[in-house]
Order: structure tokens, then sequence, then C-alpha cells
């Protein structure tokens, strides 16, 4: 990306420098057009695939904090177990991902039944 933005500086520096209306100032012209064009889409292109990355790996976390969490309701006993539905993972967009993972608020719950500690020391372990 850094070659191709030099490139494109480069250029329009020259064109600067060209008689406006020339042959040579068109083309050039032309050839710069190009070249942007081919940067944004480059820029665009990293874009994504950086956000899809980004989904992919928060996805994956999420993923196994619910695995570590029914886990241990199992070797604890418990009963029941409140968790989000799993589609909502599915979420093509990180921003609407986030929403629907937090979207669901605890107003009250007693200490005797918060395993967020817990859940954290299991999470940095190996699972």
């Amino acid at each position: 990306m850094e070659a191709k933005r030099k490139e494109v500086e480069t250029l329009q520096a020259r064109i600067e420098n060209l008689a406006p209306g020339s042959q040579e100032r068109i083309k050039a012209e032309e050839e710069l057009f190009k070249k942007r064009l081919t940067l944004e889409t480059s820029r665009q292109l990293i874009l994504k695939q950086a956000e899809k990355k980004q989904l992919d790996y928060f996805r994956e976390i999420w993923q196994d904090i619910y695995f570590v969490i029914g886990r241990y309701a199992e070797e604890e006993g418990f009963d029941l177990i409140l968790k989000s539905d799993e589609r909502r993972l599915d979420s093509p967009v990180l921003s609407e991902l986030q929403y629907n993972i937090h979207r669901n608020i605890v107003l009250y719950n007693s200490s005797q039944v918060d395993i967020s500690e817990e859940i954290i020391h299991r999470l940095n372990a190996d699972i």
C-alpha cells in the first residue's frame, strides 16, 4: 500500500510540471486516476479483511467463554444455565455481534451466584 501511495504522489507531482491540456498530461492524469482507483480498492479490501479477522477473533473469544461457562456449570452441578442463543454469534458485522452479546443485562445478582472470577480464572488457564 505504501509503495502504491508513493507512486500516486510521484505521479501527482509529475503532472503538476506538465503543460495543461497537453497529451502527456492527459495520459498522466488518466494513469493517476487508475492508480488512485487501484489504491482505494486495495485499501477497501484490506479494511474488509481486517474487519473479518476482528469478527472471527471476537466470535472465537465468546465461543470459548460459552464453552467454559457450560463446562463449569456441568462440573458444579448447576441445574439451570442462562446464556445467549448461540445463533446470535452468526452476525457478519462486528458491531451487531457485540450488540447481540451485550444486550442481555443482569440488573441484580447476589455475590453468592457470581461465578465471574472462576470463569476468568478458567479462561486464563489452558482450556
